[in-house]
């Protein structure tokens, strides 16, 4: 895969963990989304090789009780156990397991739609707190946290996810599209809509 255009040096994201969070419950979708096909692959596939081509110093993944195959793609899997956690619990095994890291990228493997170059741009723009992606509306993952966040990221409670704590933080903007999350069956049928129609290339 080629280098993104502008793309940070590798020492640059070196001082950036990786994490991505793949444990959620999927109520809205009625079953295991992750490994729902979109393009010939899982759903959680497309962000796991967006994601592991560029060199951060660590690449966490937290997943739930079903295997999702992420191993592959070069993540040290943490395993939460059922689907019944709340997205604070992931967050916390997550944080922990980059324990150390300057920084921490938290991403979703329910966006199949990133971009490499707007992860660059995300970790070109990072002055060391926080950076956020946004359609021009919501603040949203792709972000990076600094370590002095580590401490709030692991104590949040019930379904409150990193966002909660992006009020305020720079922006990055992107399409809506590039930004697309998969909660339900009808997003599901737009993505493979997109795919079909040429507007997303095949993740190389």
């Amino acid at each position: 895969m080629k280098r993104p255009k502008n793309a940070l040096p590798a020492a640059r994201f070196e001082r950036i963990a990786l994490l991505l969070l793949a444990a959620g419950h999927a109520r809205r979708f009625g079953g295991q989304k992750l490994l729902a096909p979109l393009a010939g692959r899982p759903l959680a596939h497309h962000a796991a090789a967006t994601f592991a081509a560029l060199p951060f110093g660590r690449k966490v993944a937290v997943v739930g009780s079903v295997d999702l195959g992420l191993s592959q793609f070069g993540f040290t899997c943490v395993t939460v156990g059922g689907e019944a956690y709340p997205m604070s619990v992931s967050l916390a095994h997550g944080i922990e397991a980059v324990a150390g890291s300057d920084a921490v990228m938290i991403a979703l493997a329910d966006m199949p739609f990133v971009p490499p170059a707007h992860i660059v741009r995300l970790a070109q723009r990072f002055r060391g707190s926080r950076i956020a992606s946004s359609n021009g509306g919501i603040l949203m993952p792709p972000a990076i946290f600094g370590a002095q966040w580590f401490g709030r990221l692991g104590s949040l409670s019930g379904d409150n996810g990193a966002r909660s704590l992006l009020h305020g933080a720079p922006r990055v903007l992107a399409n809506a599209v590039d930004l697309t999350d998969i909660d339900s069956a009808e997003d599901m049928m737009s993505a493979r809509a997109r795919y079909e129609g040429g507007i997303r290339g095949l993740r190389s």
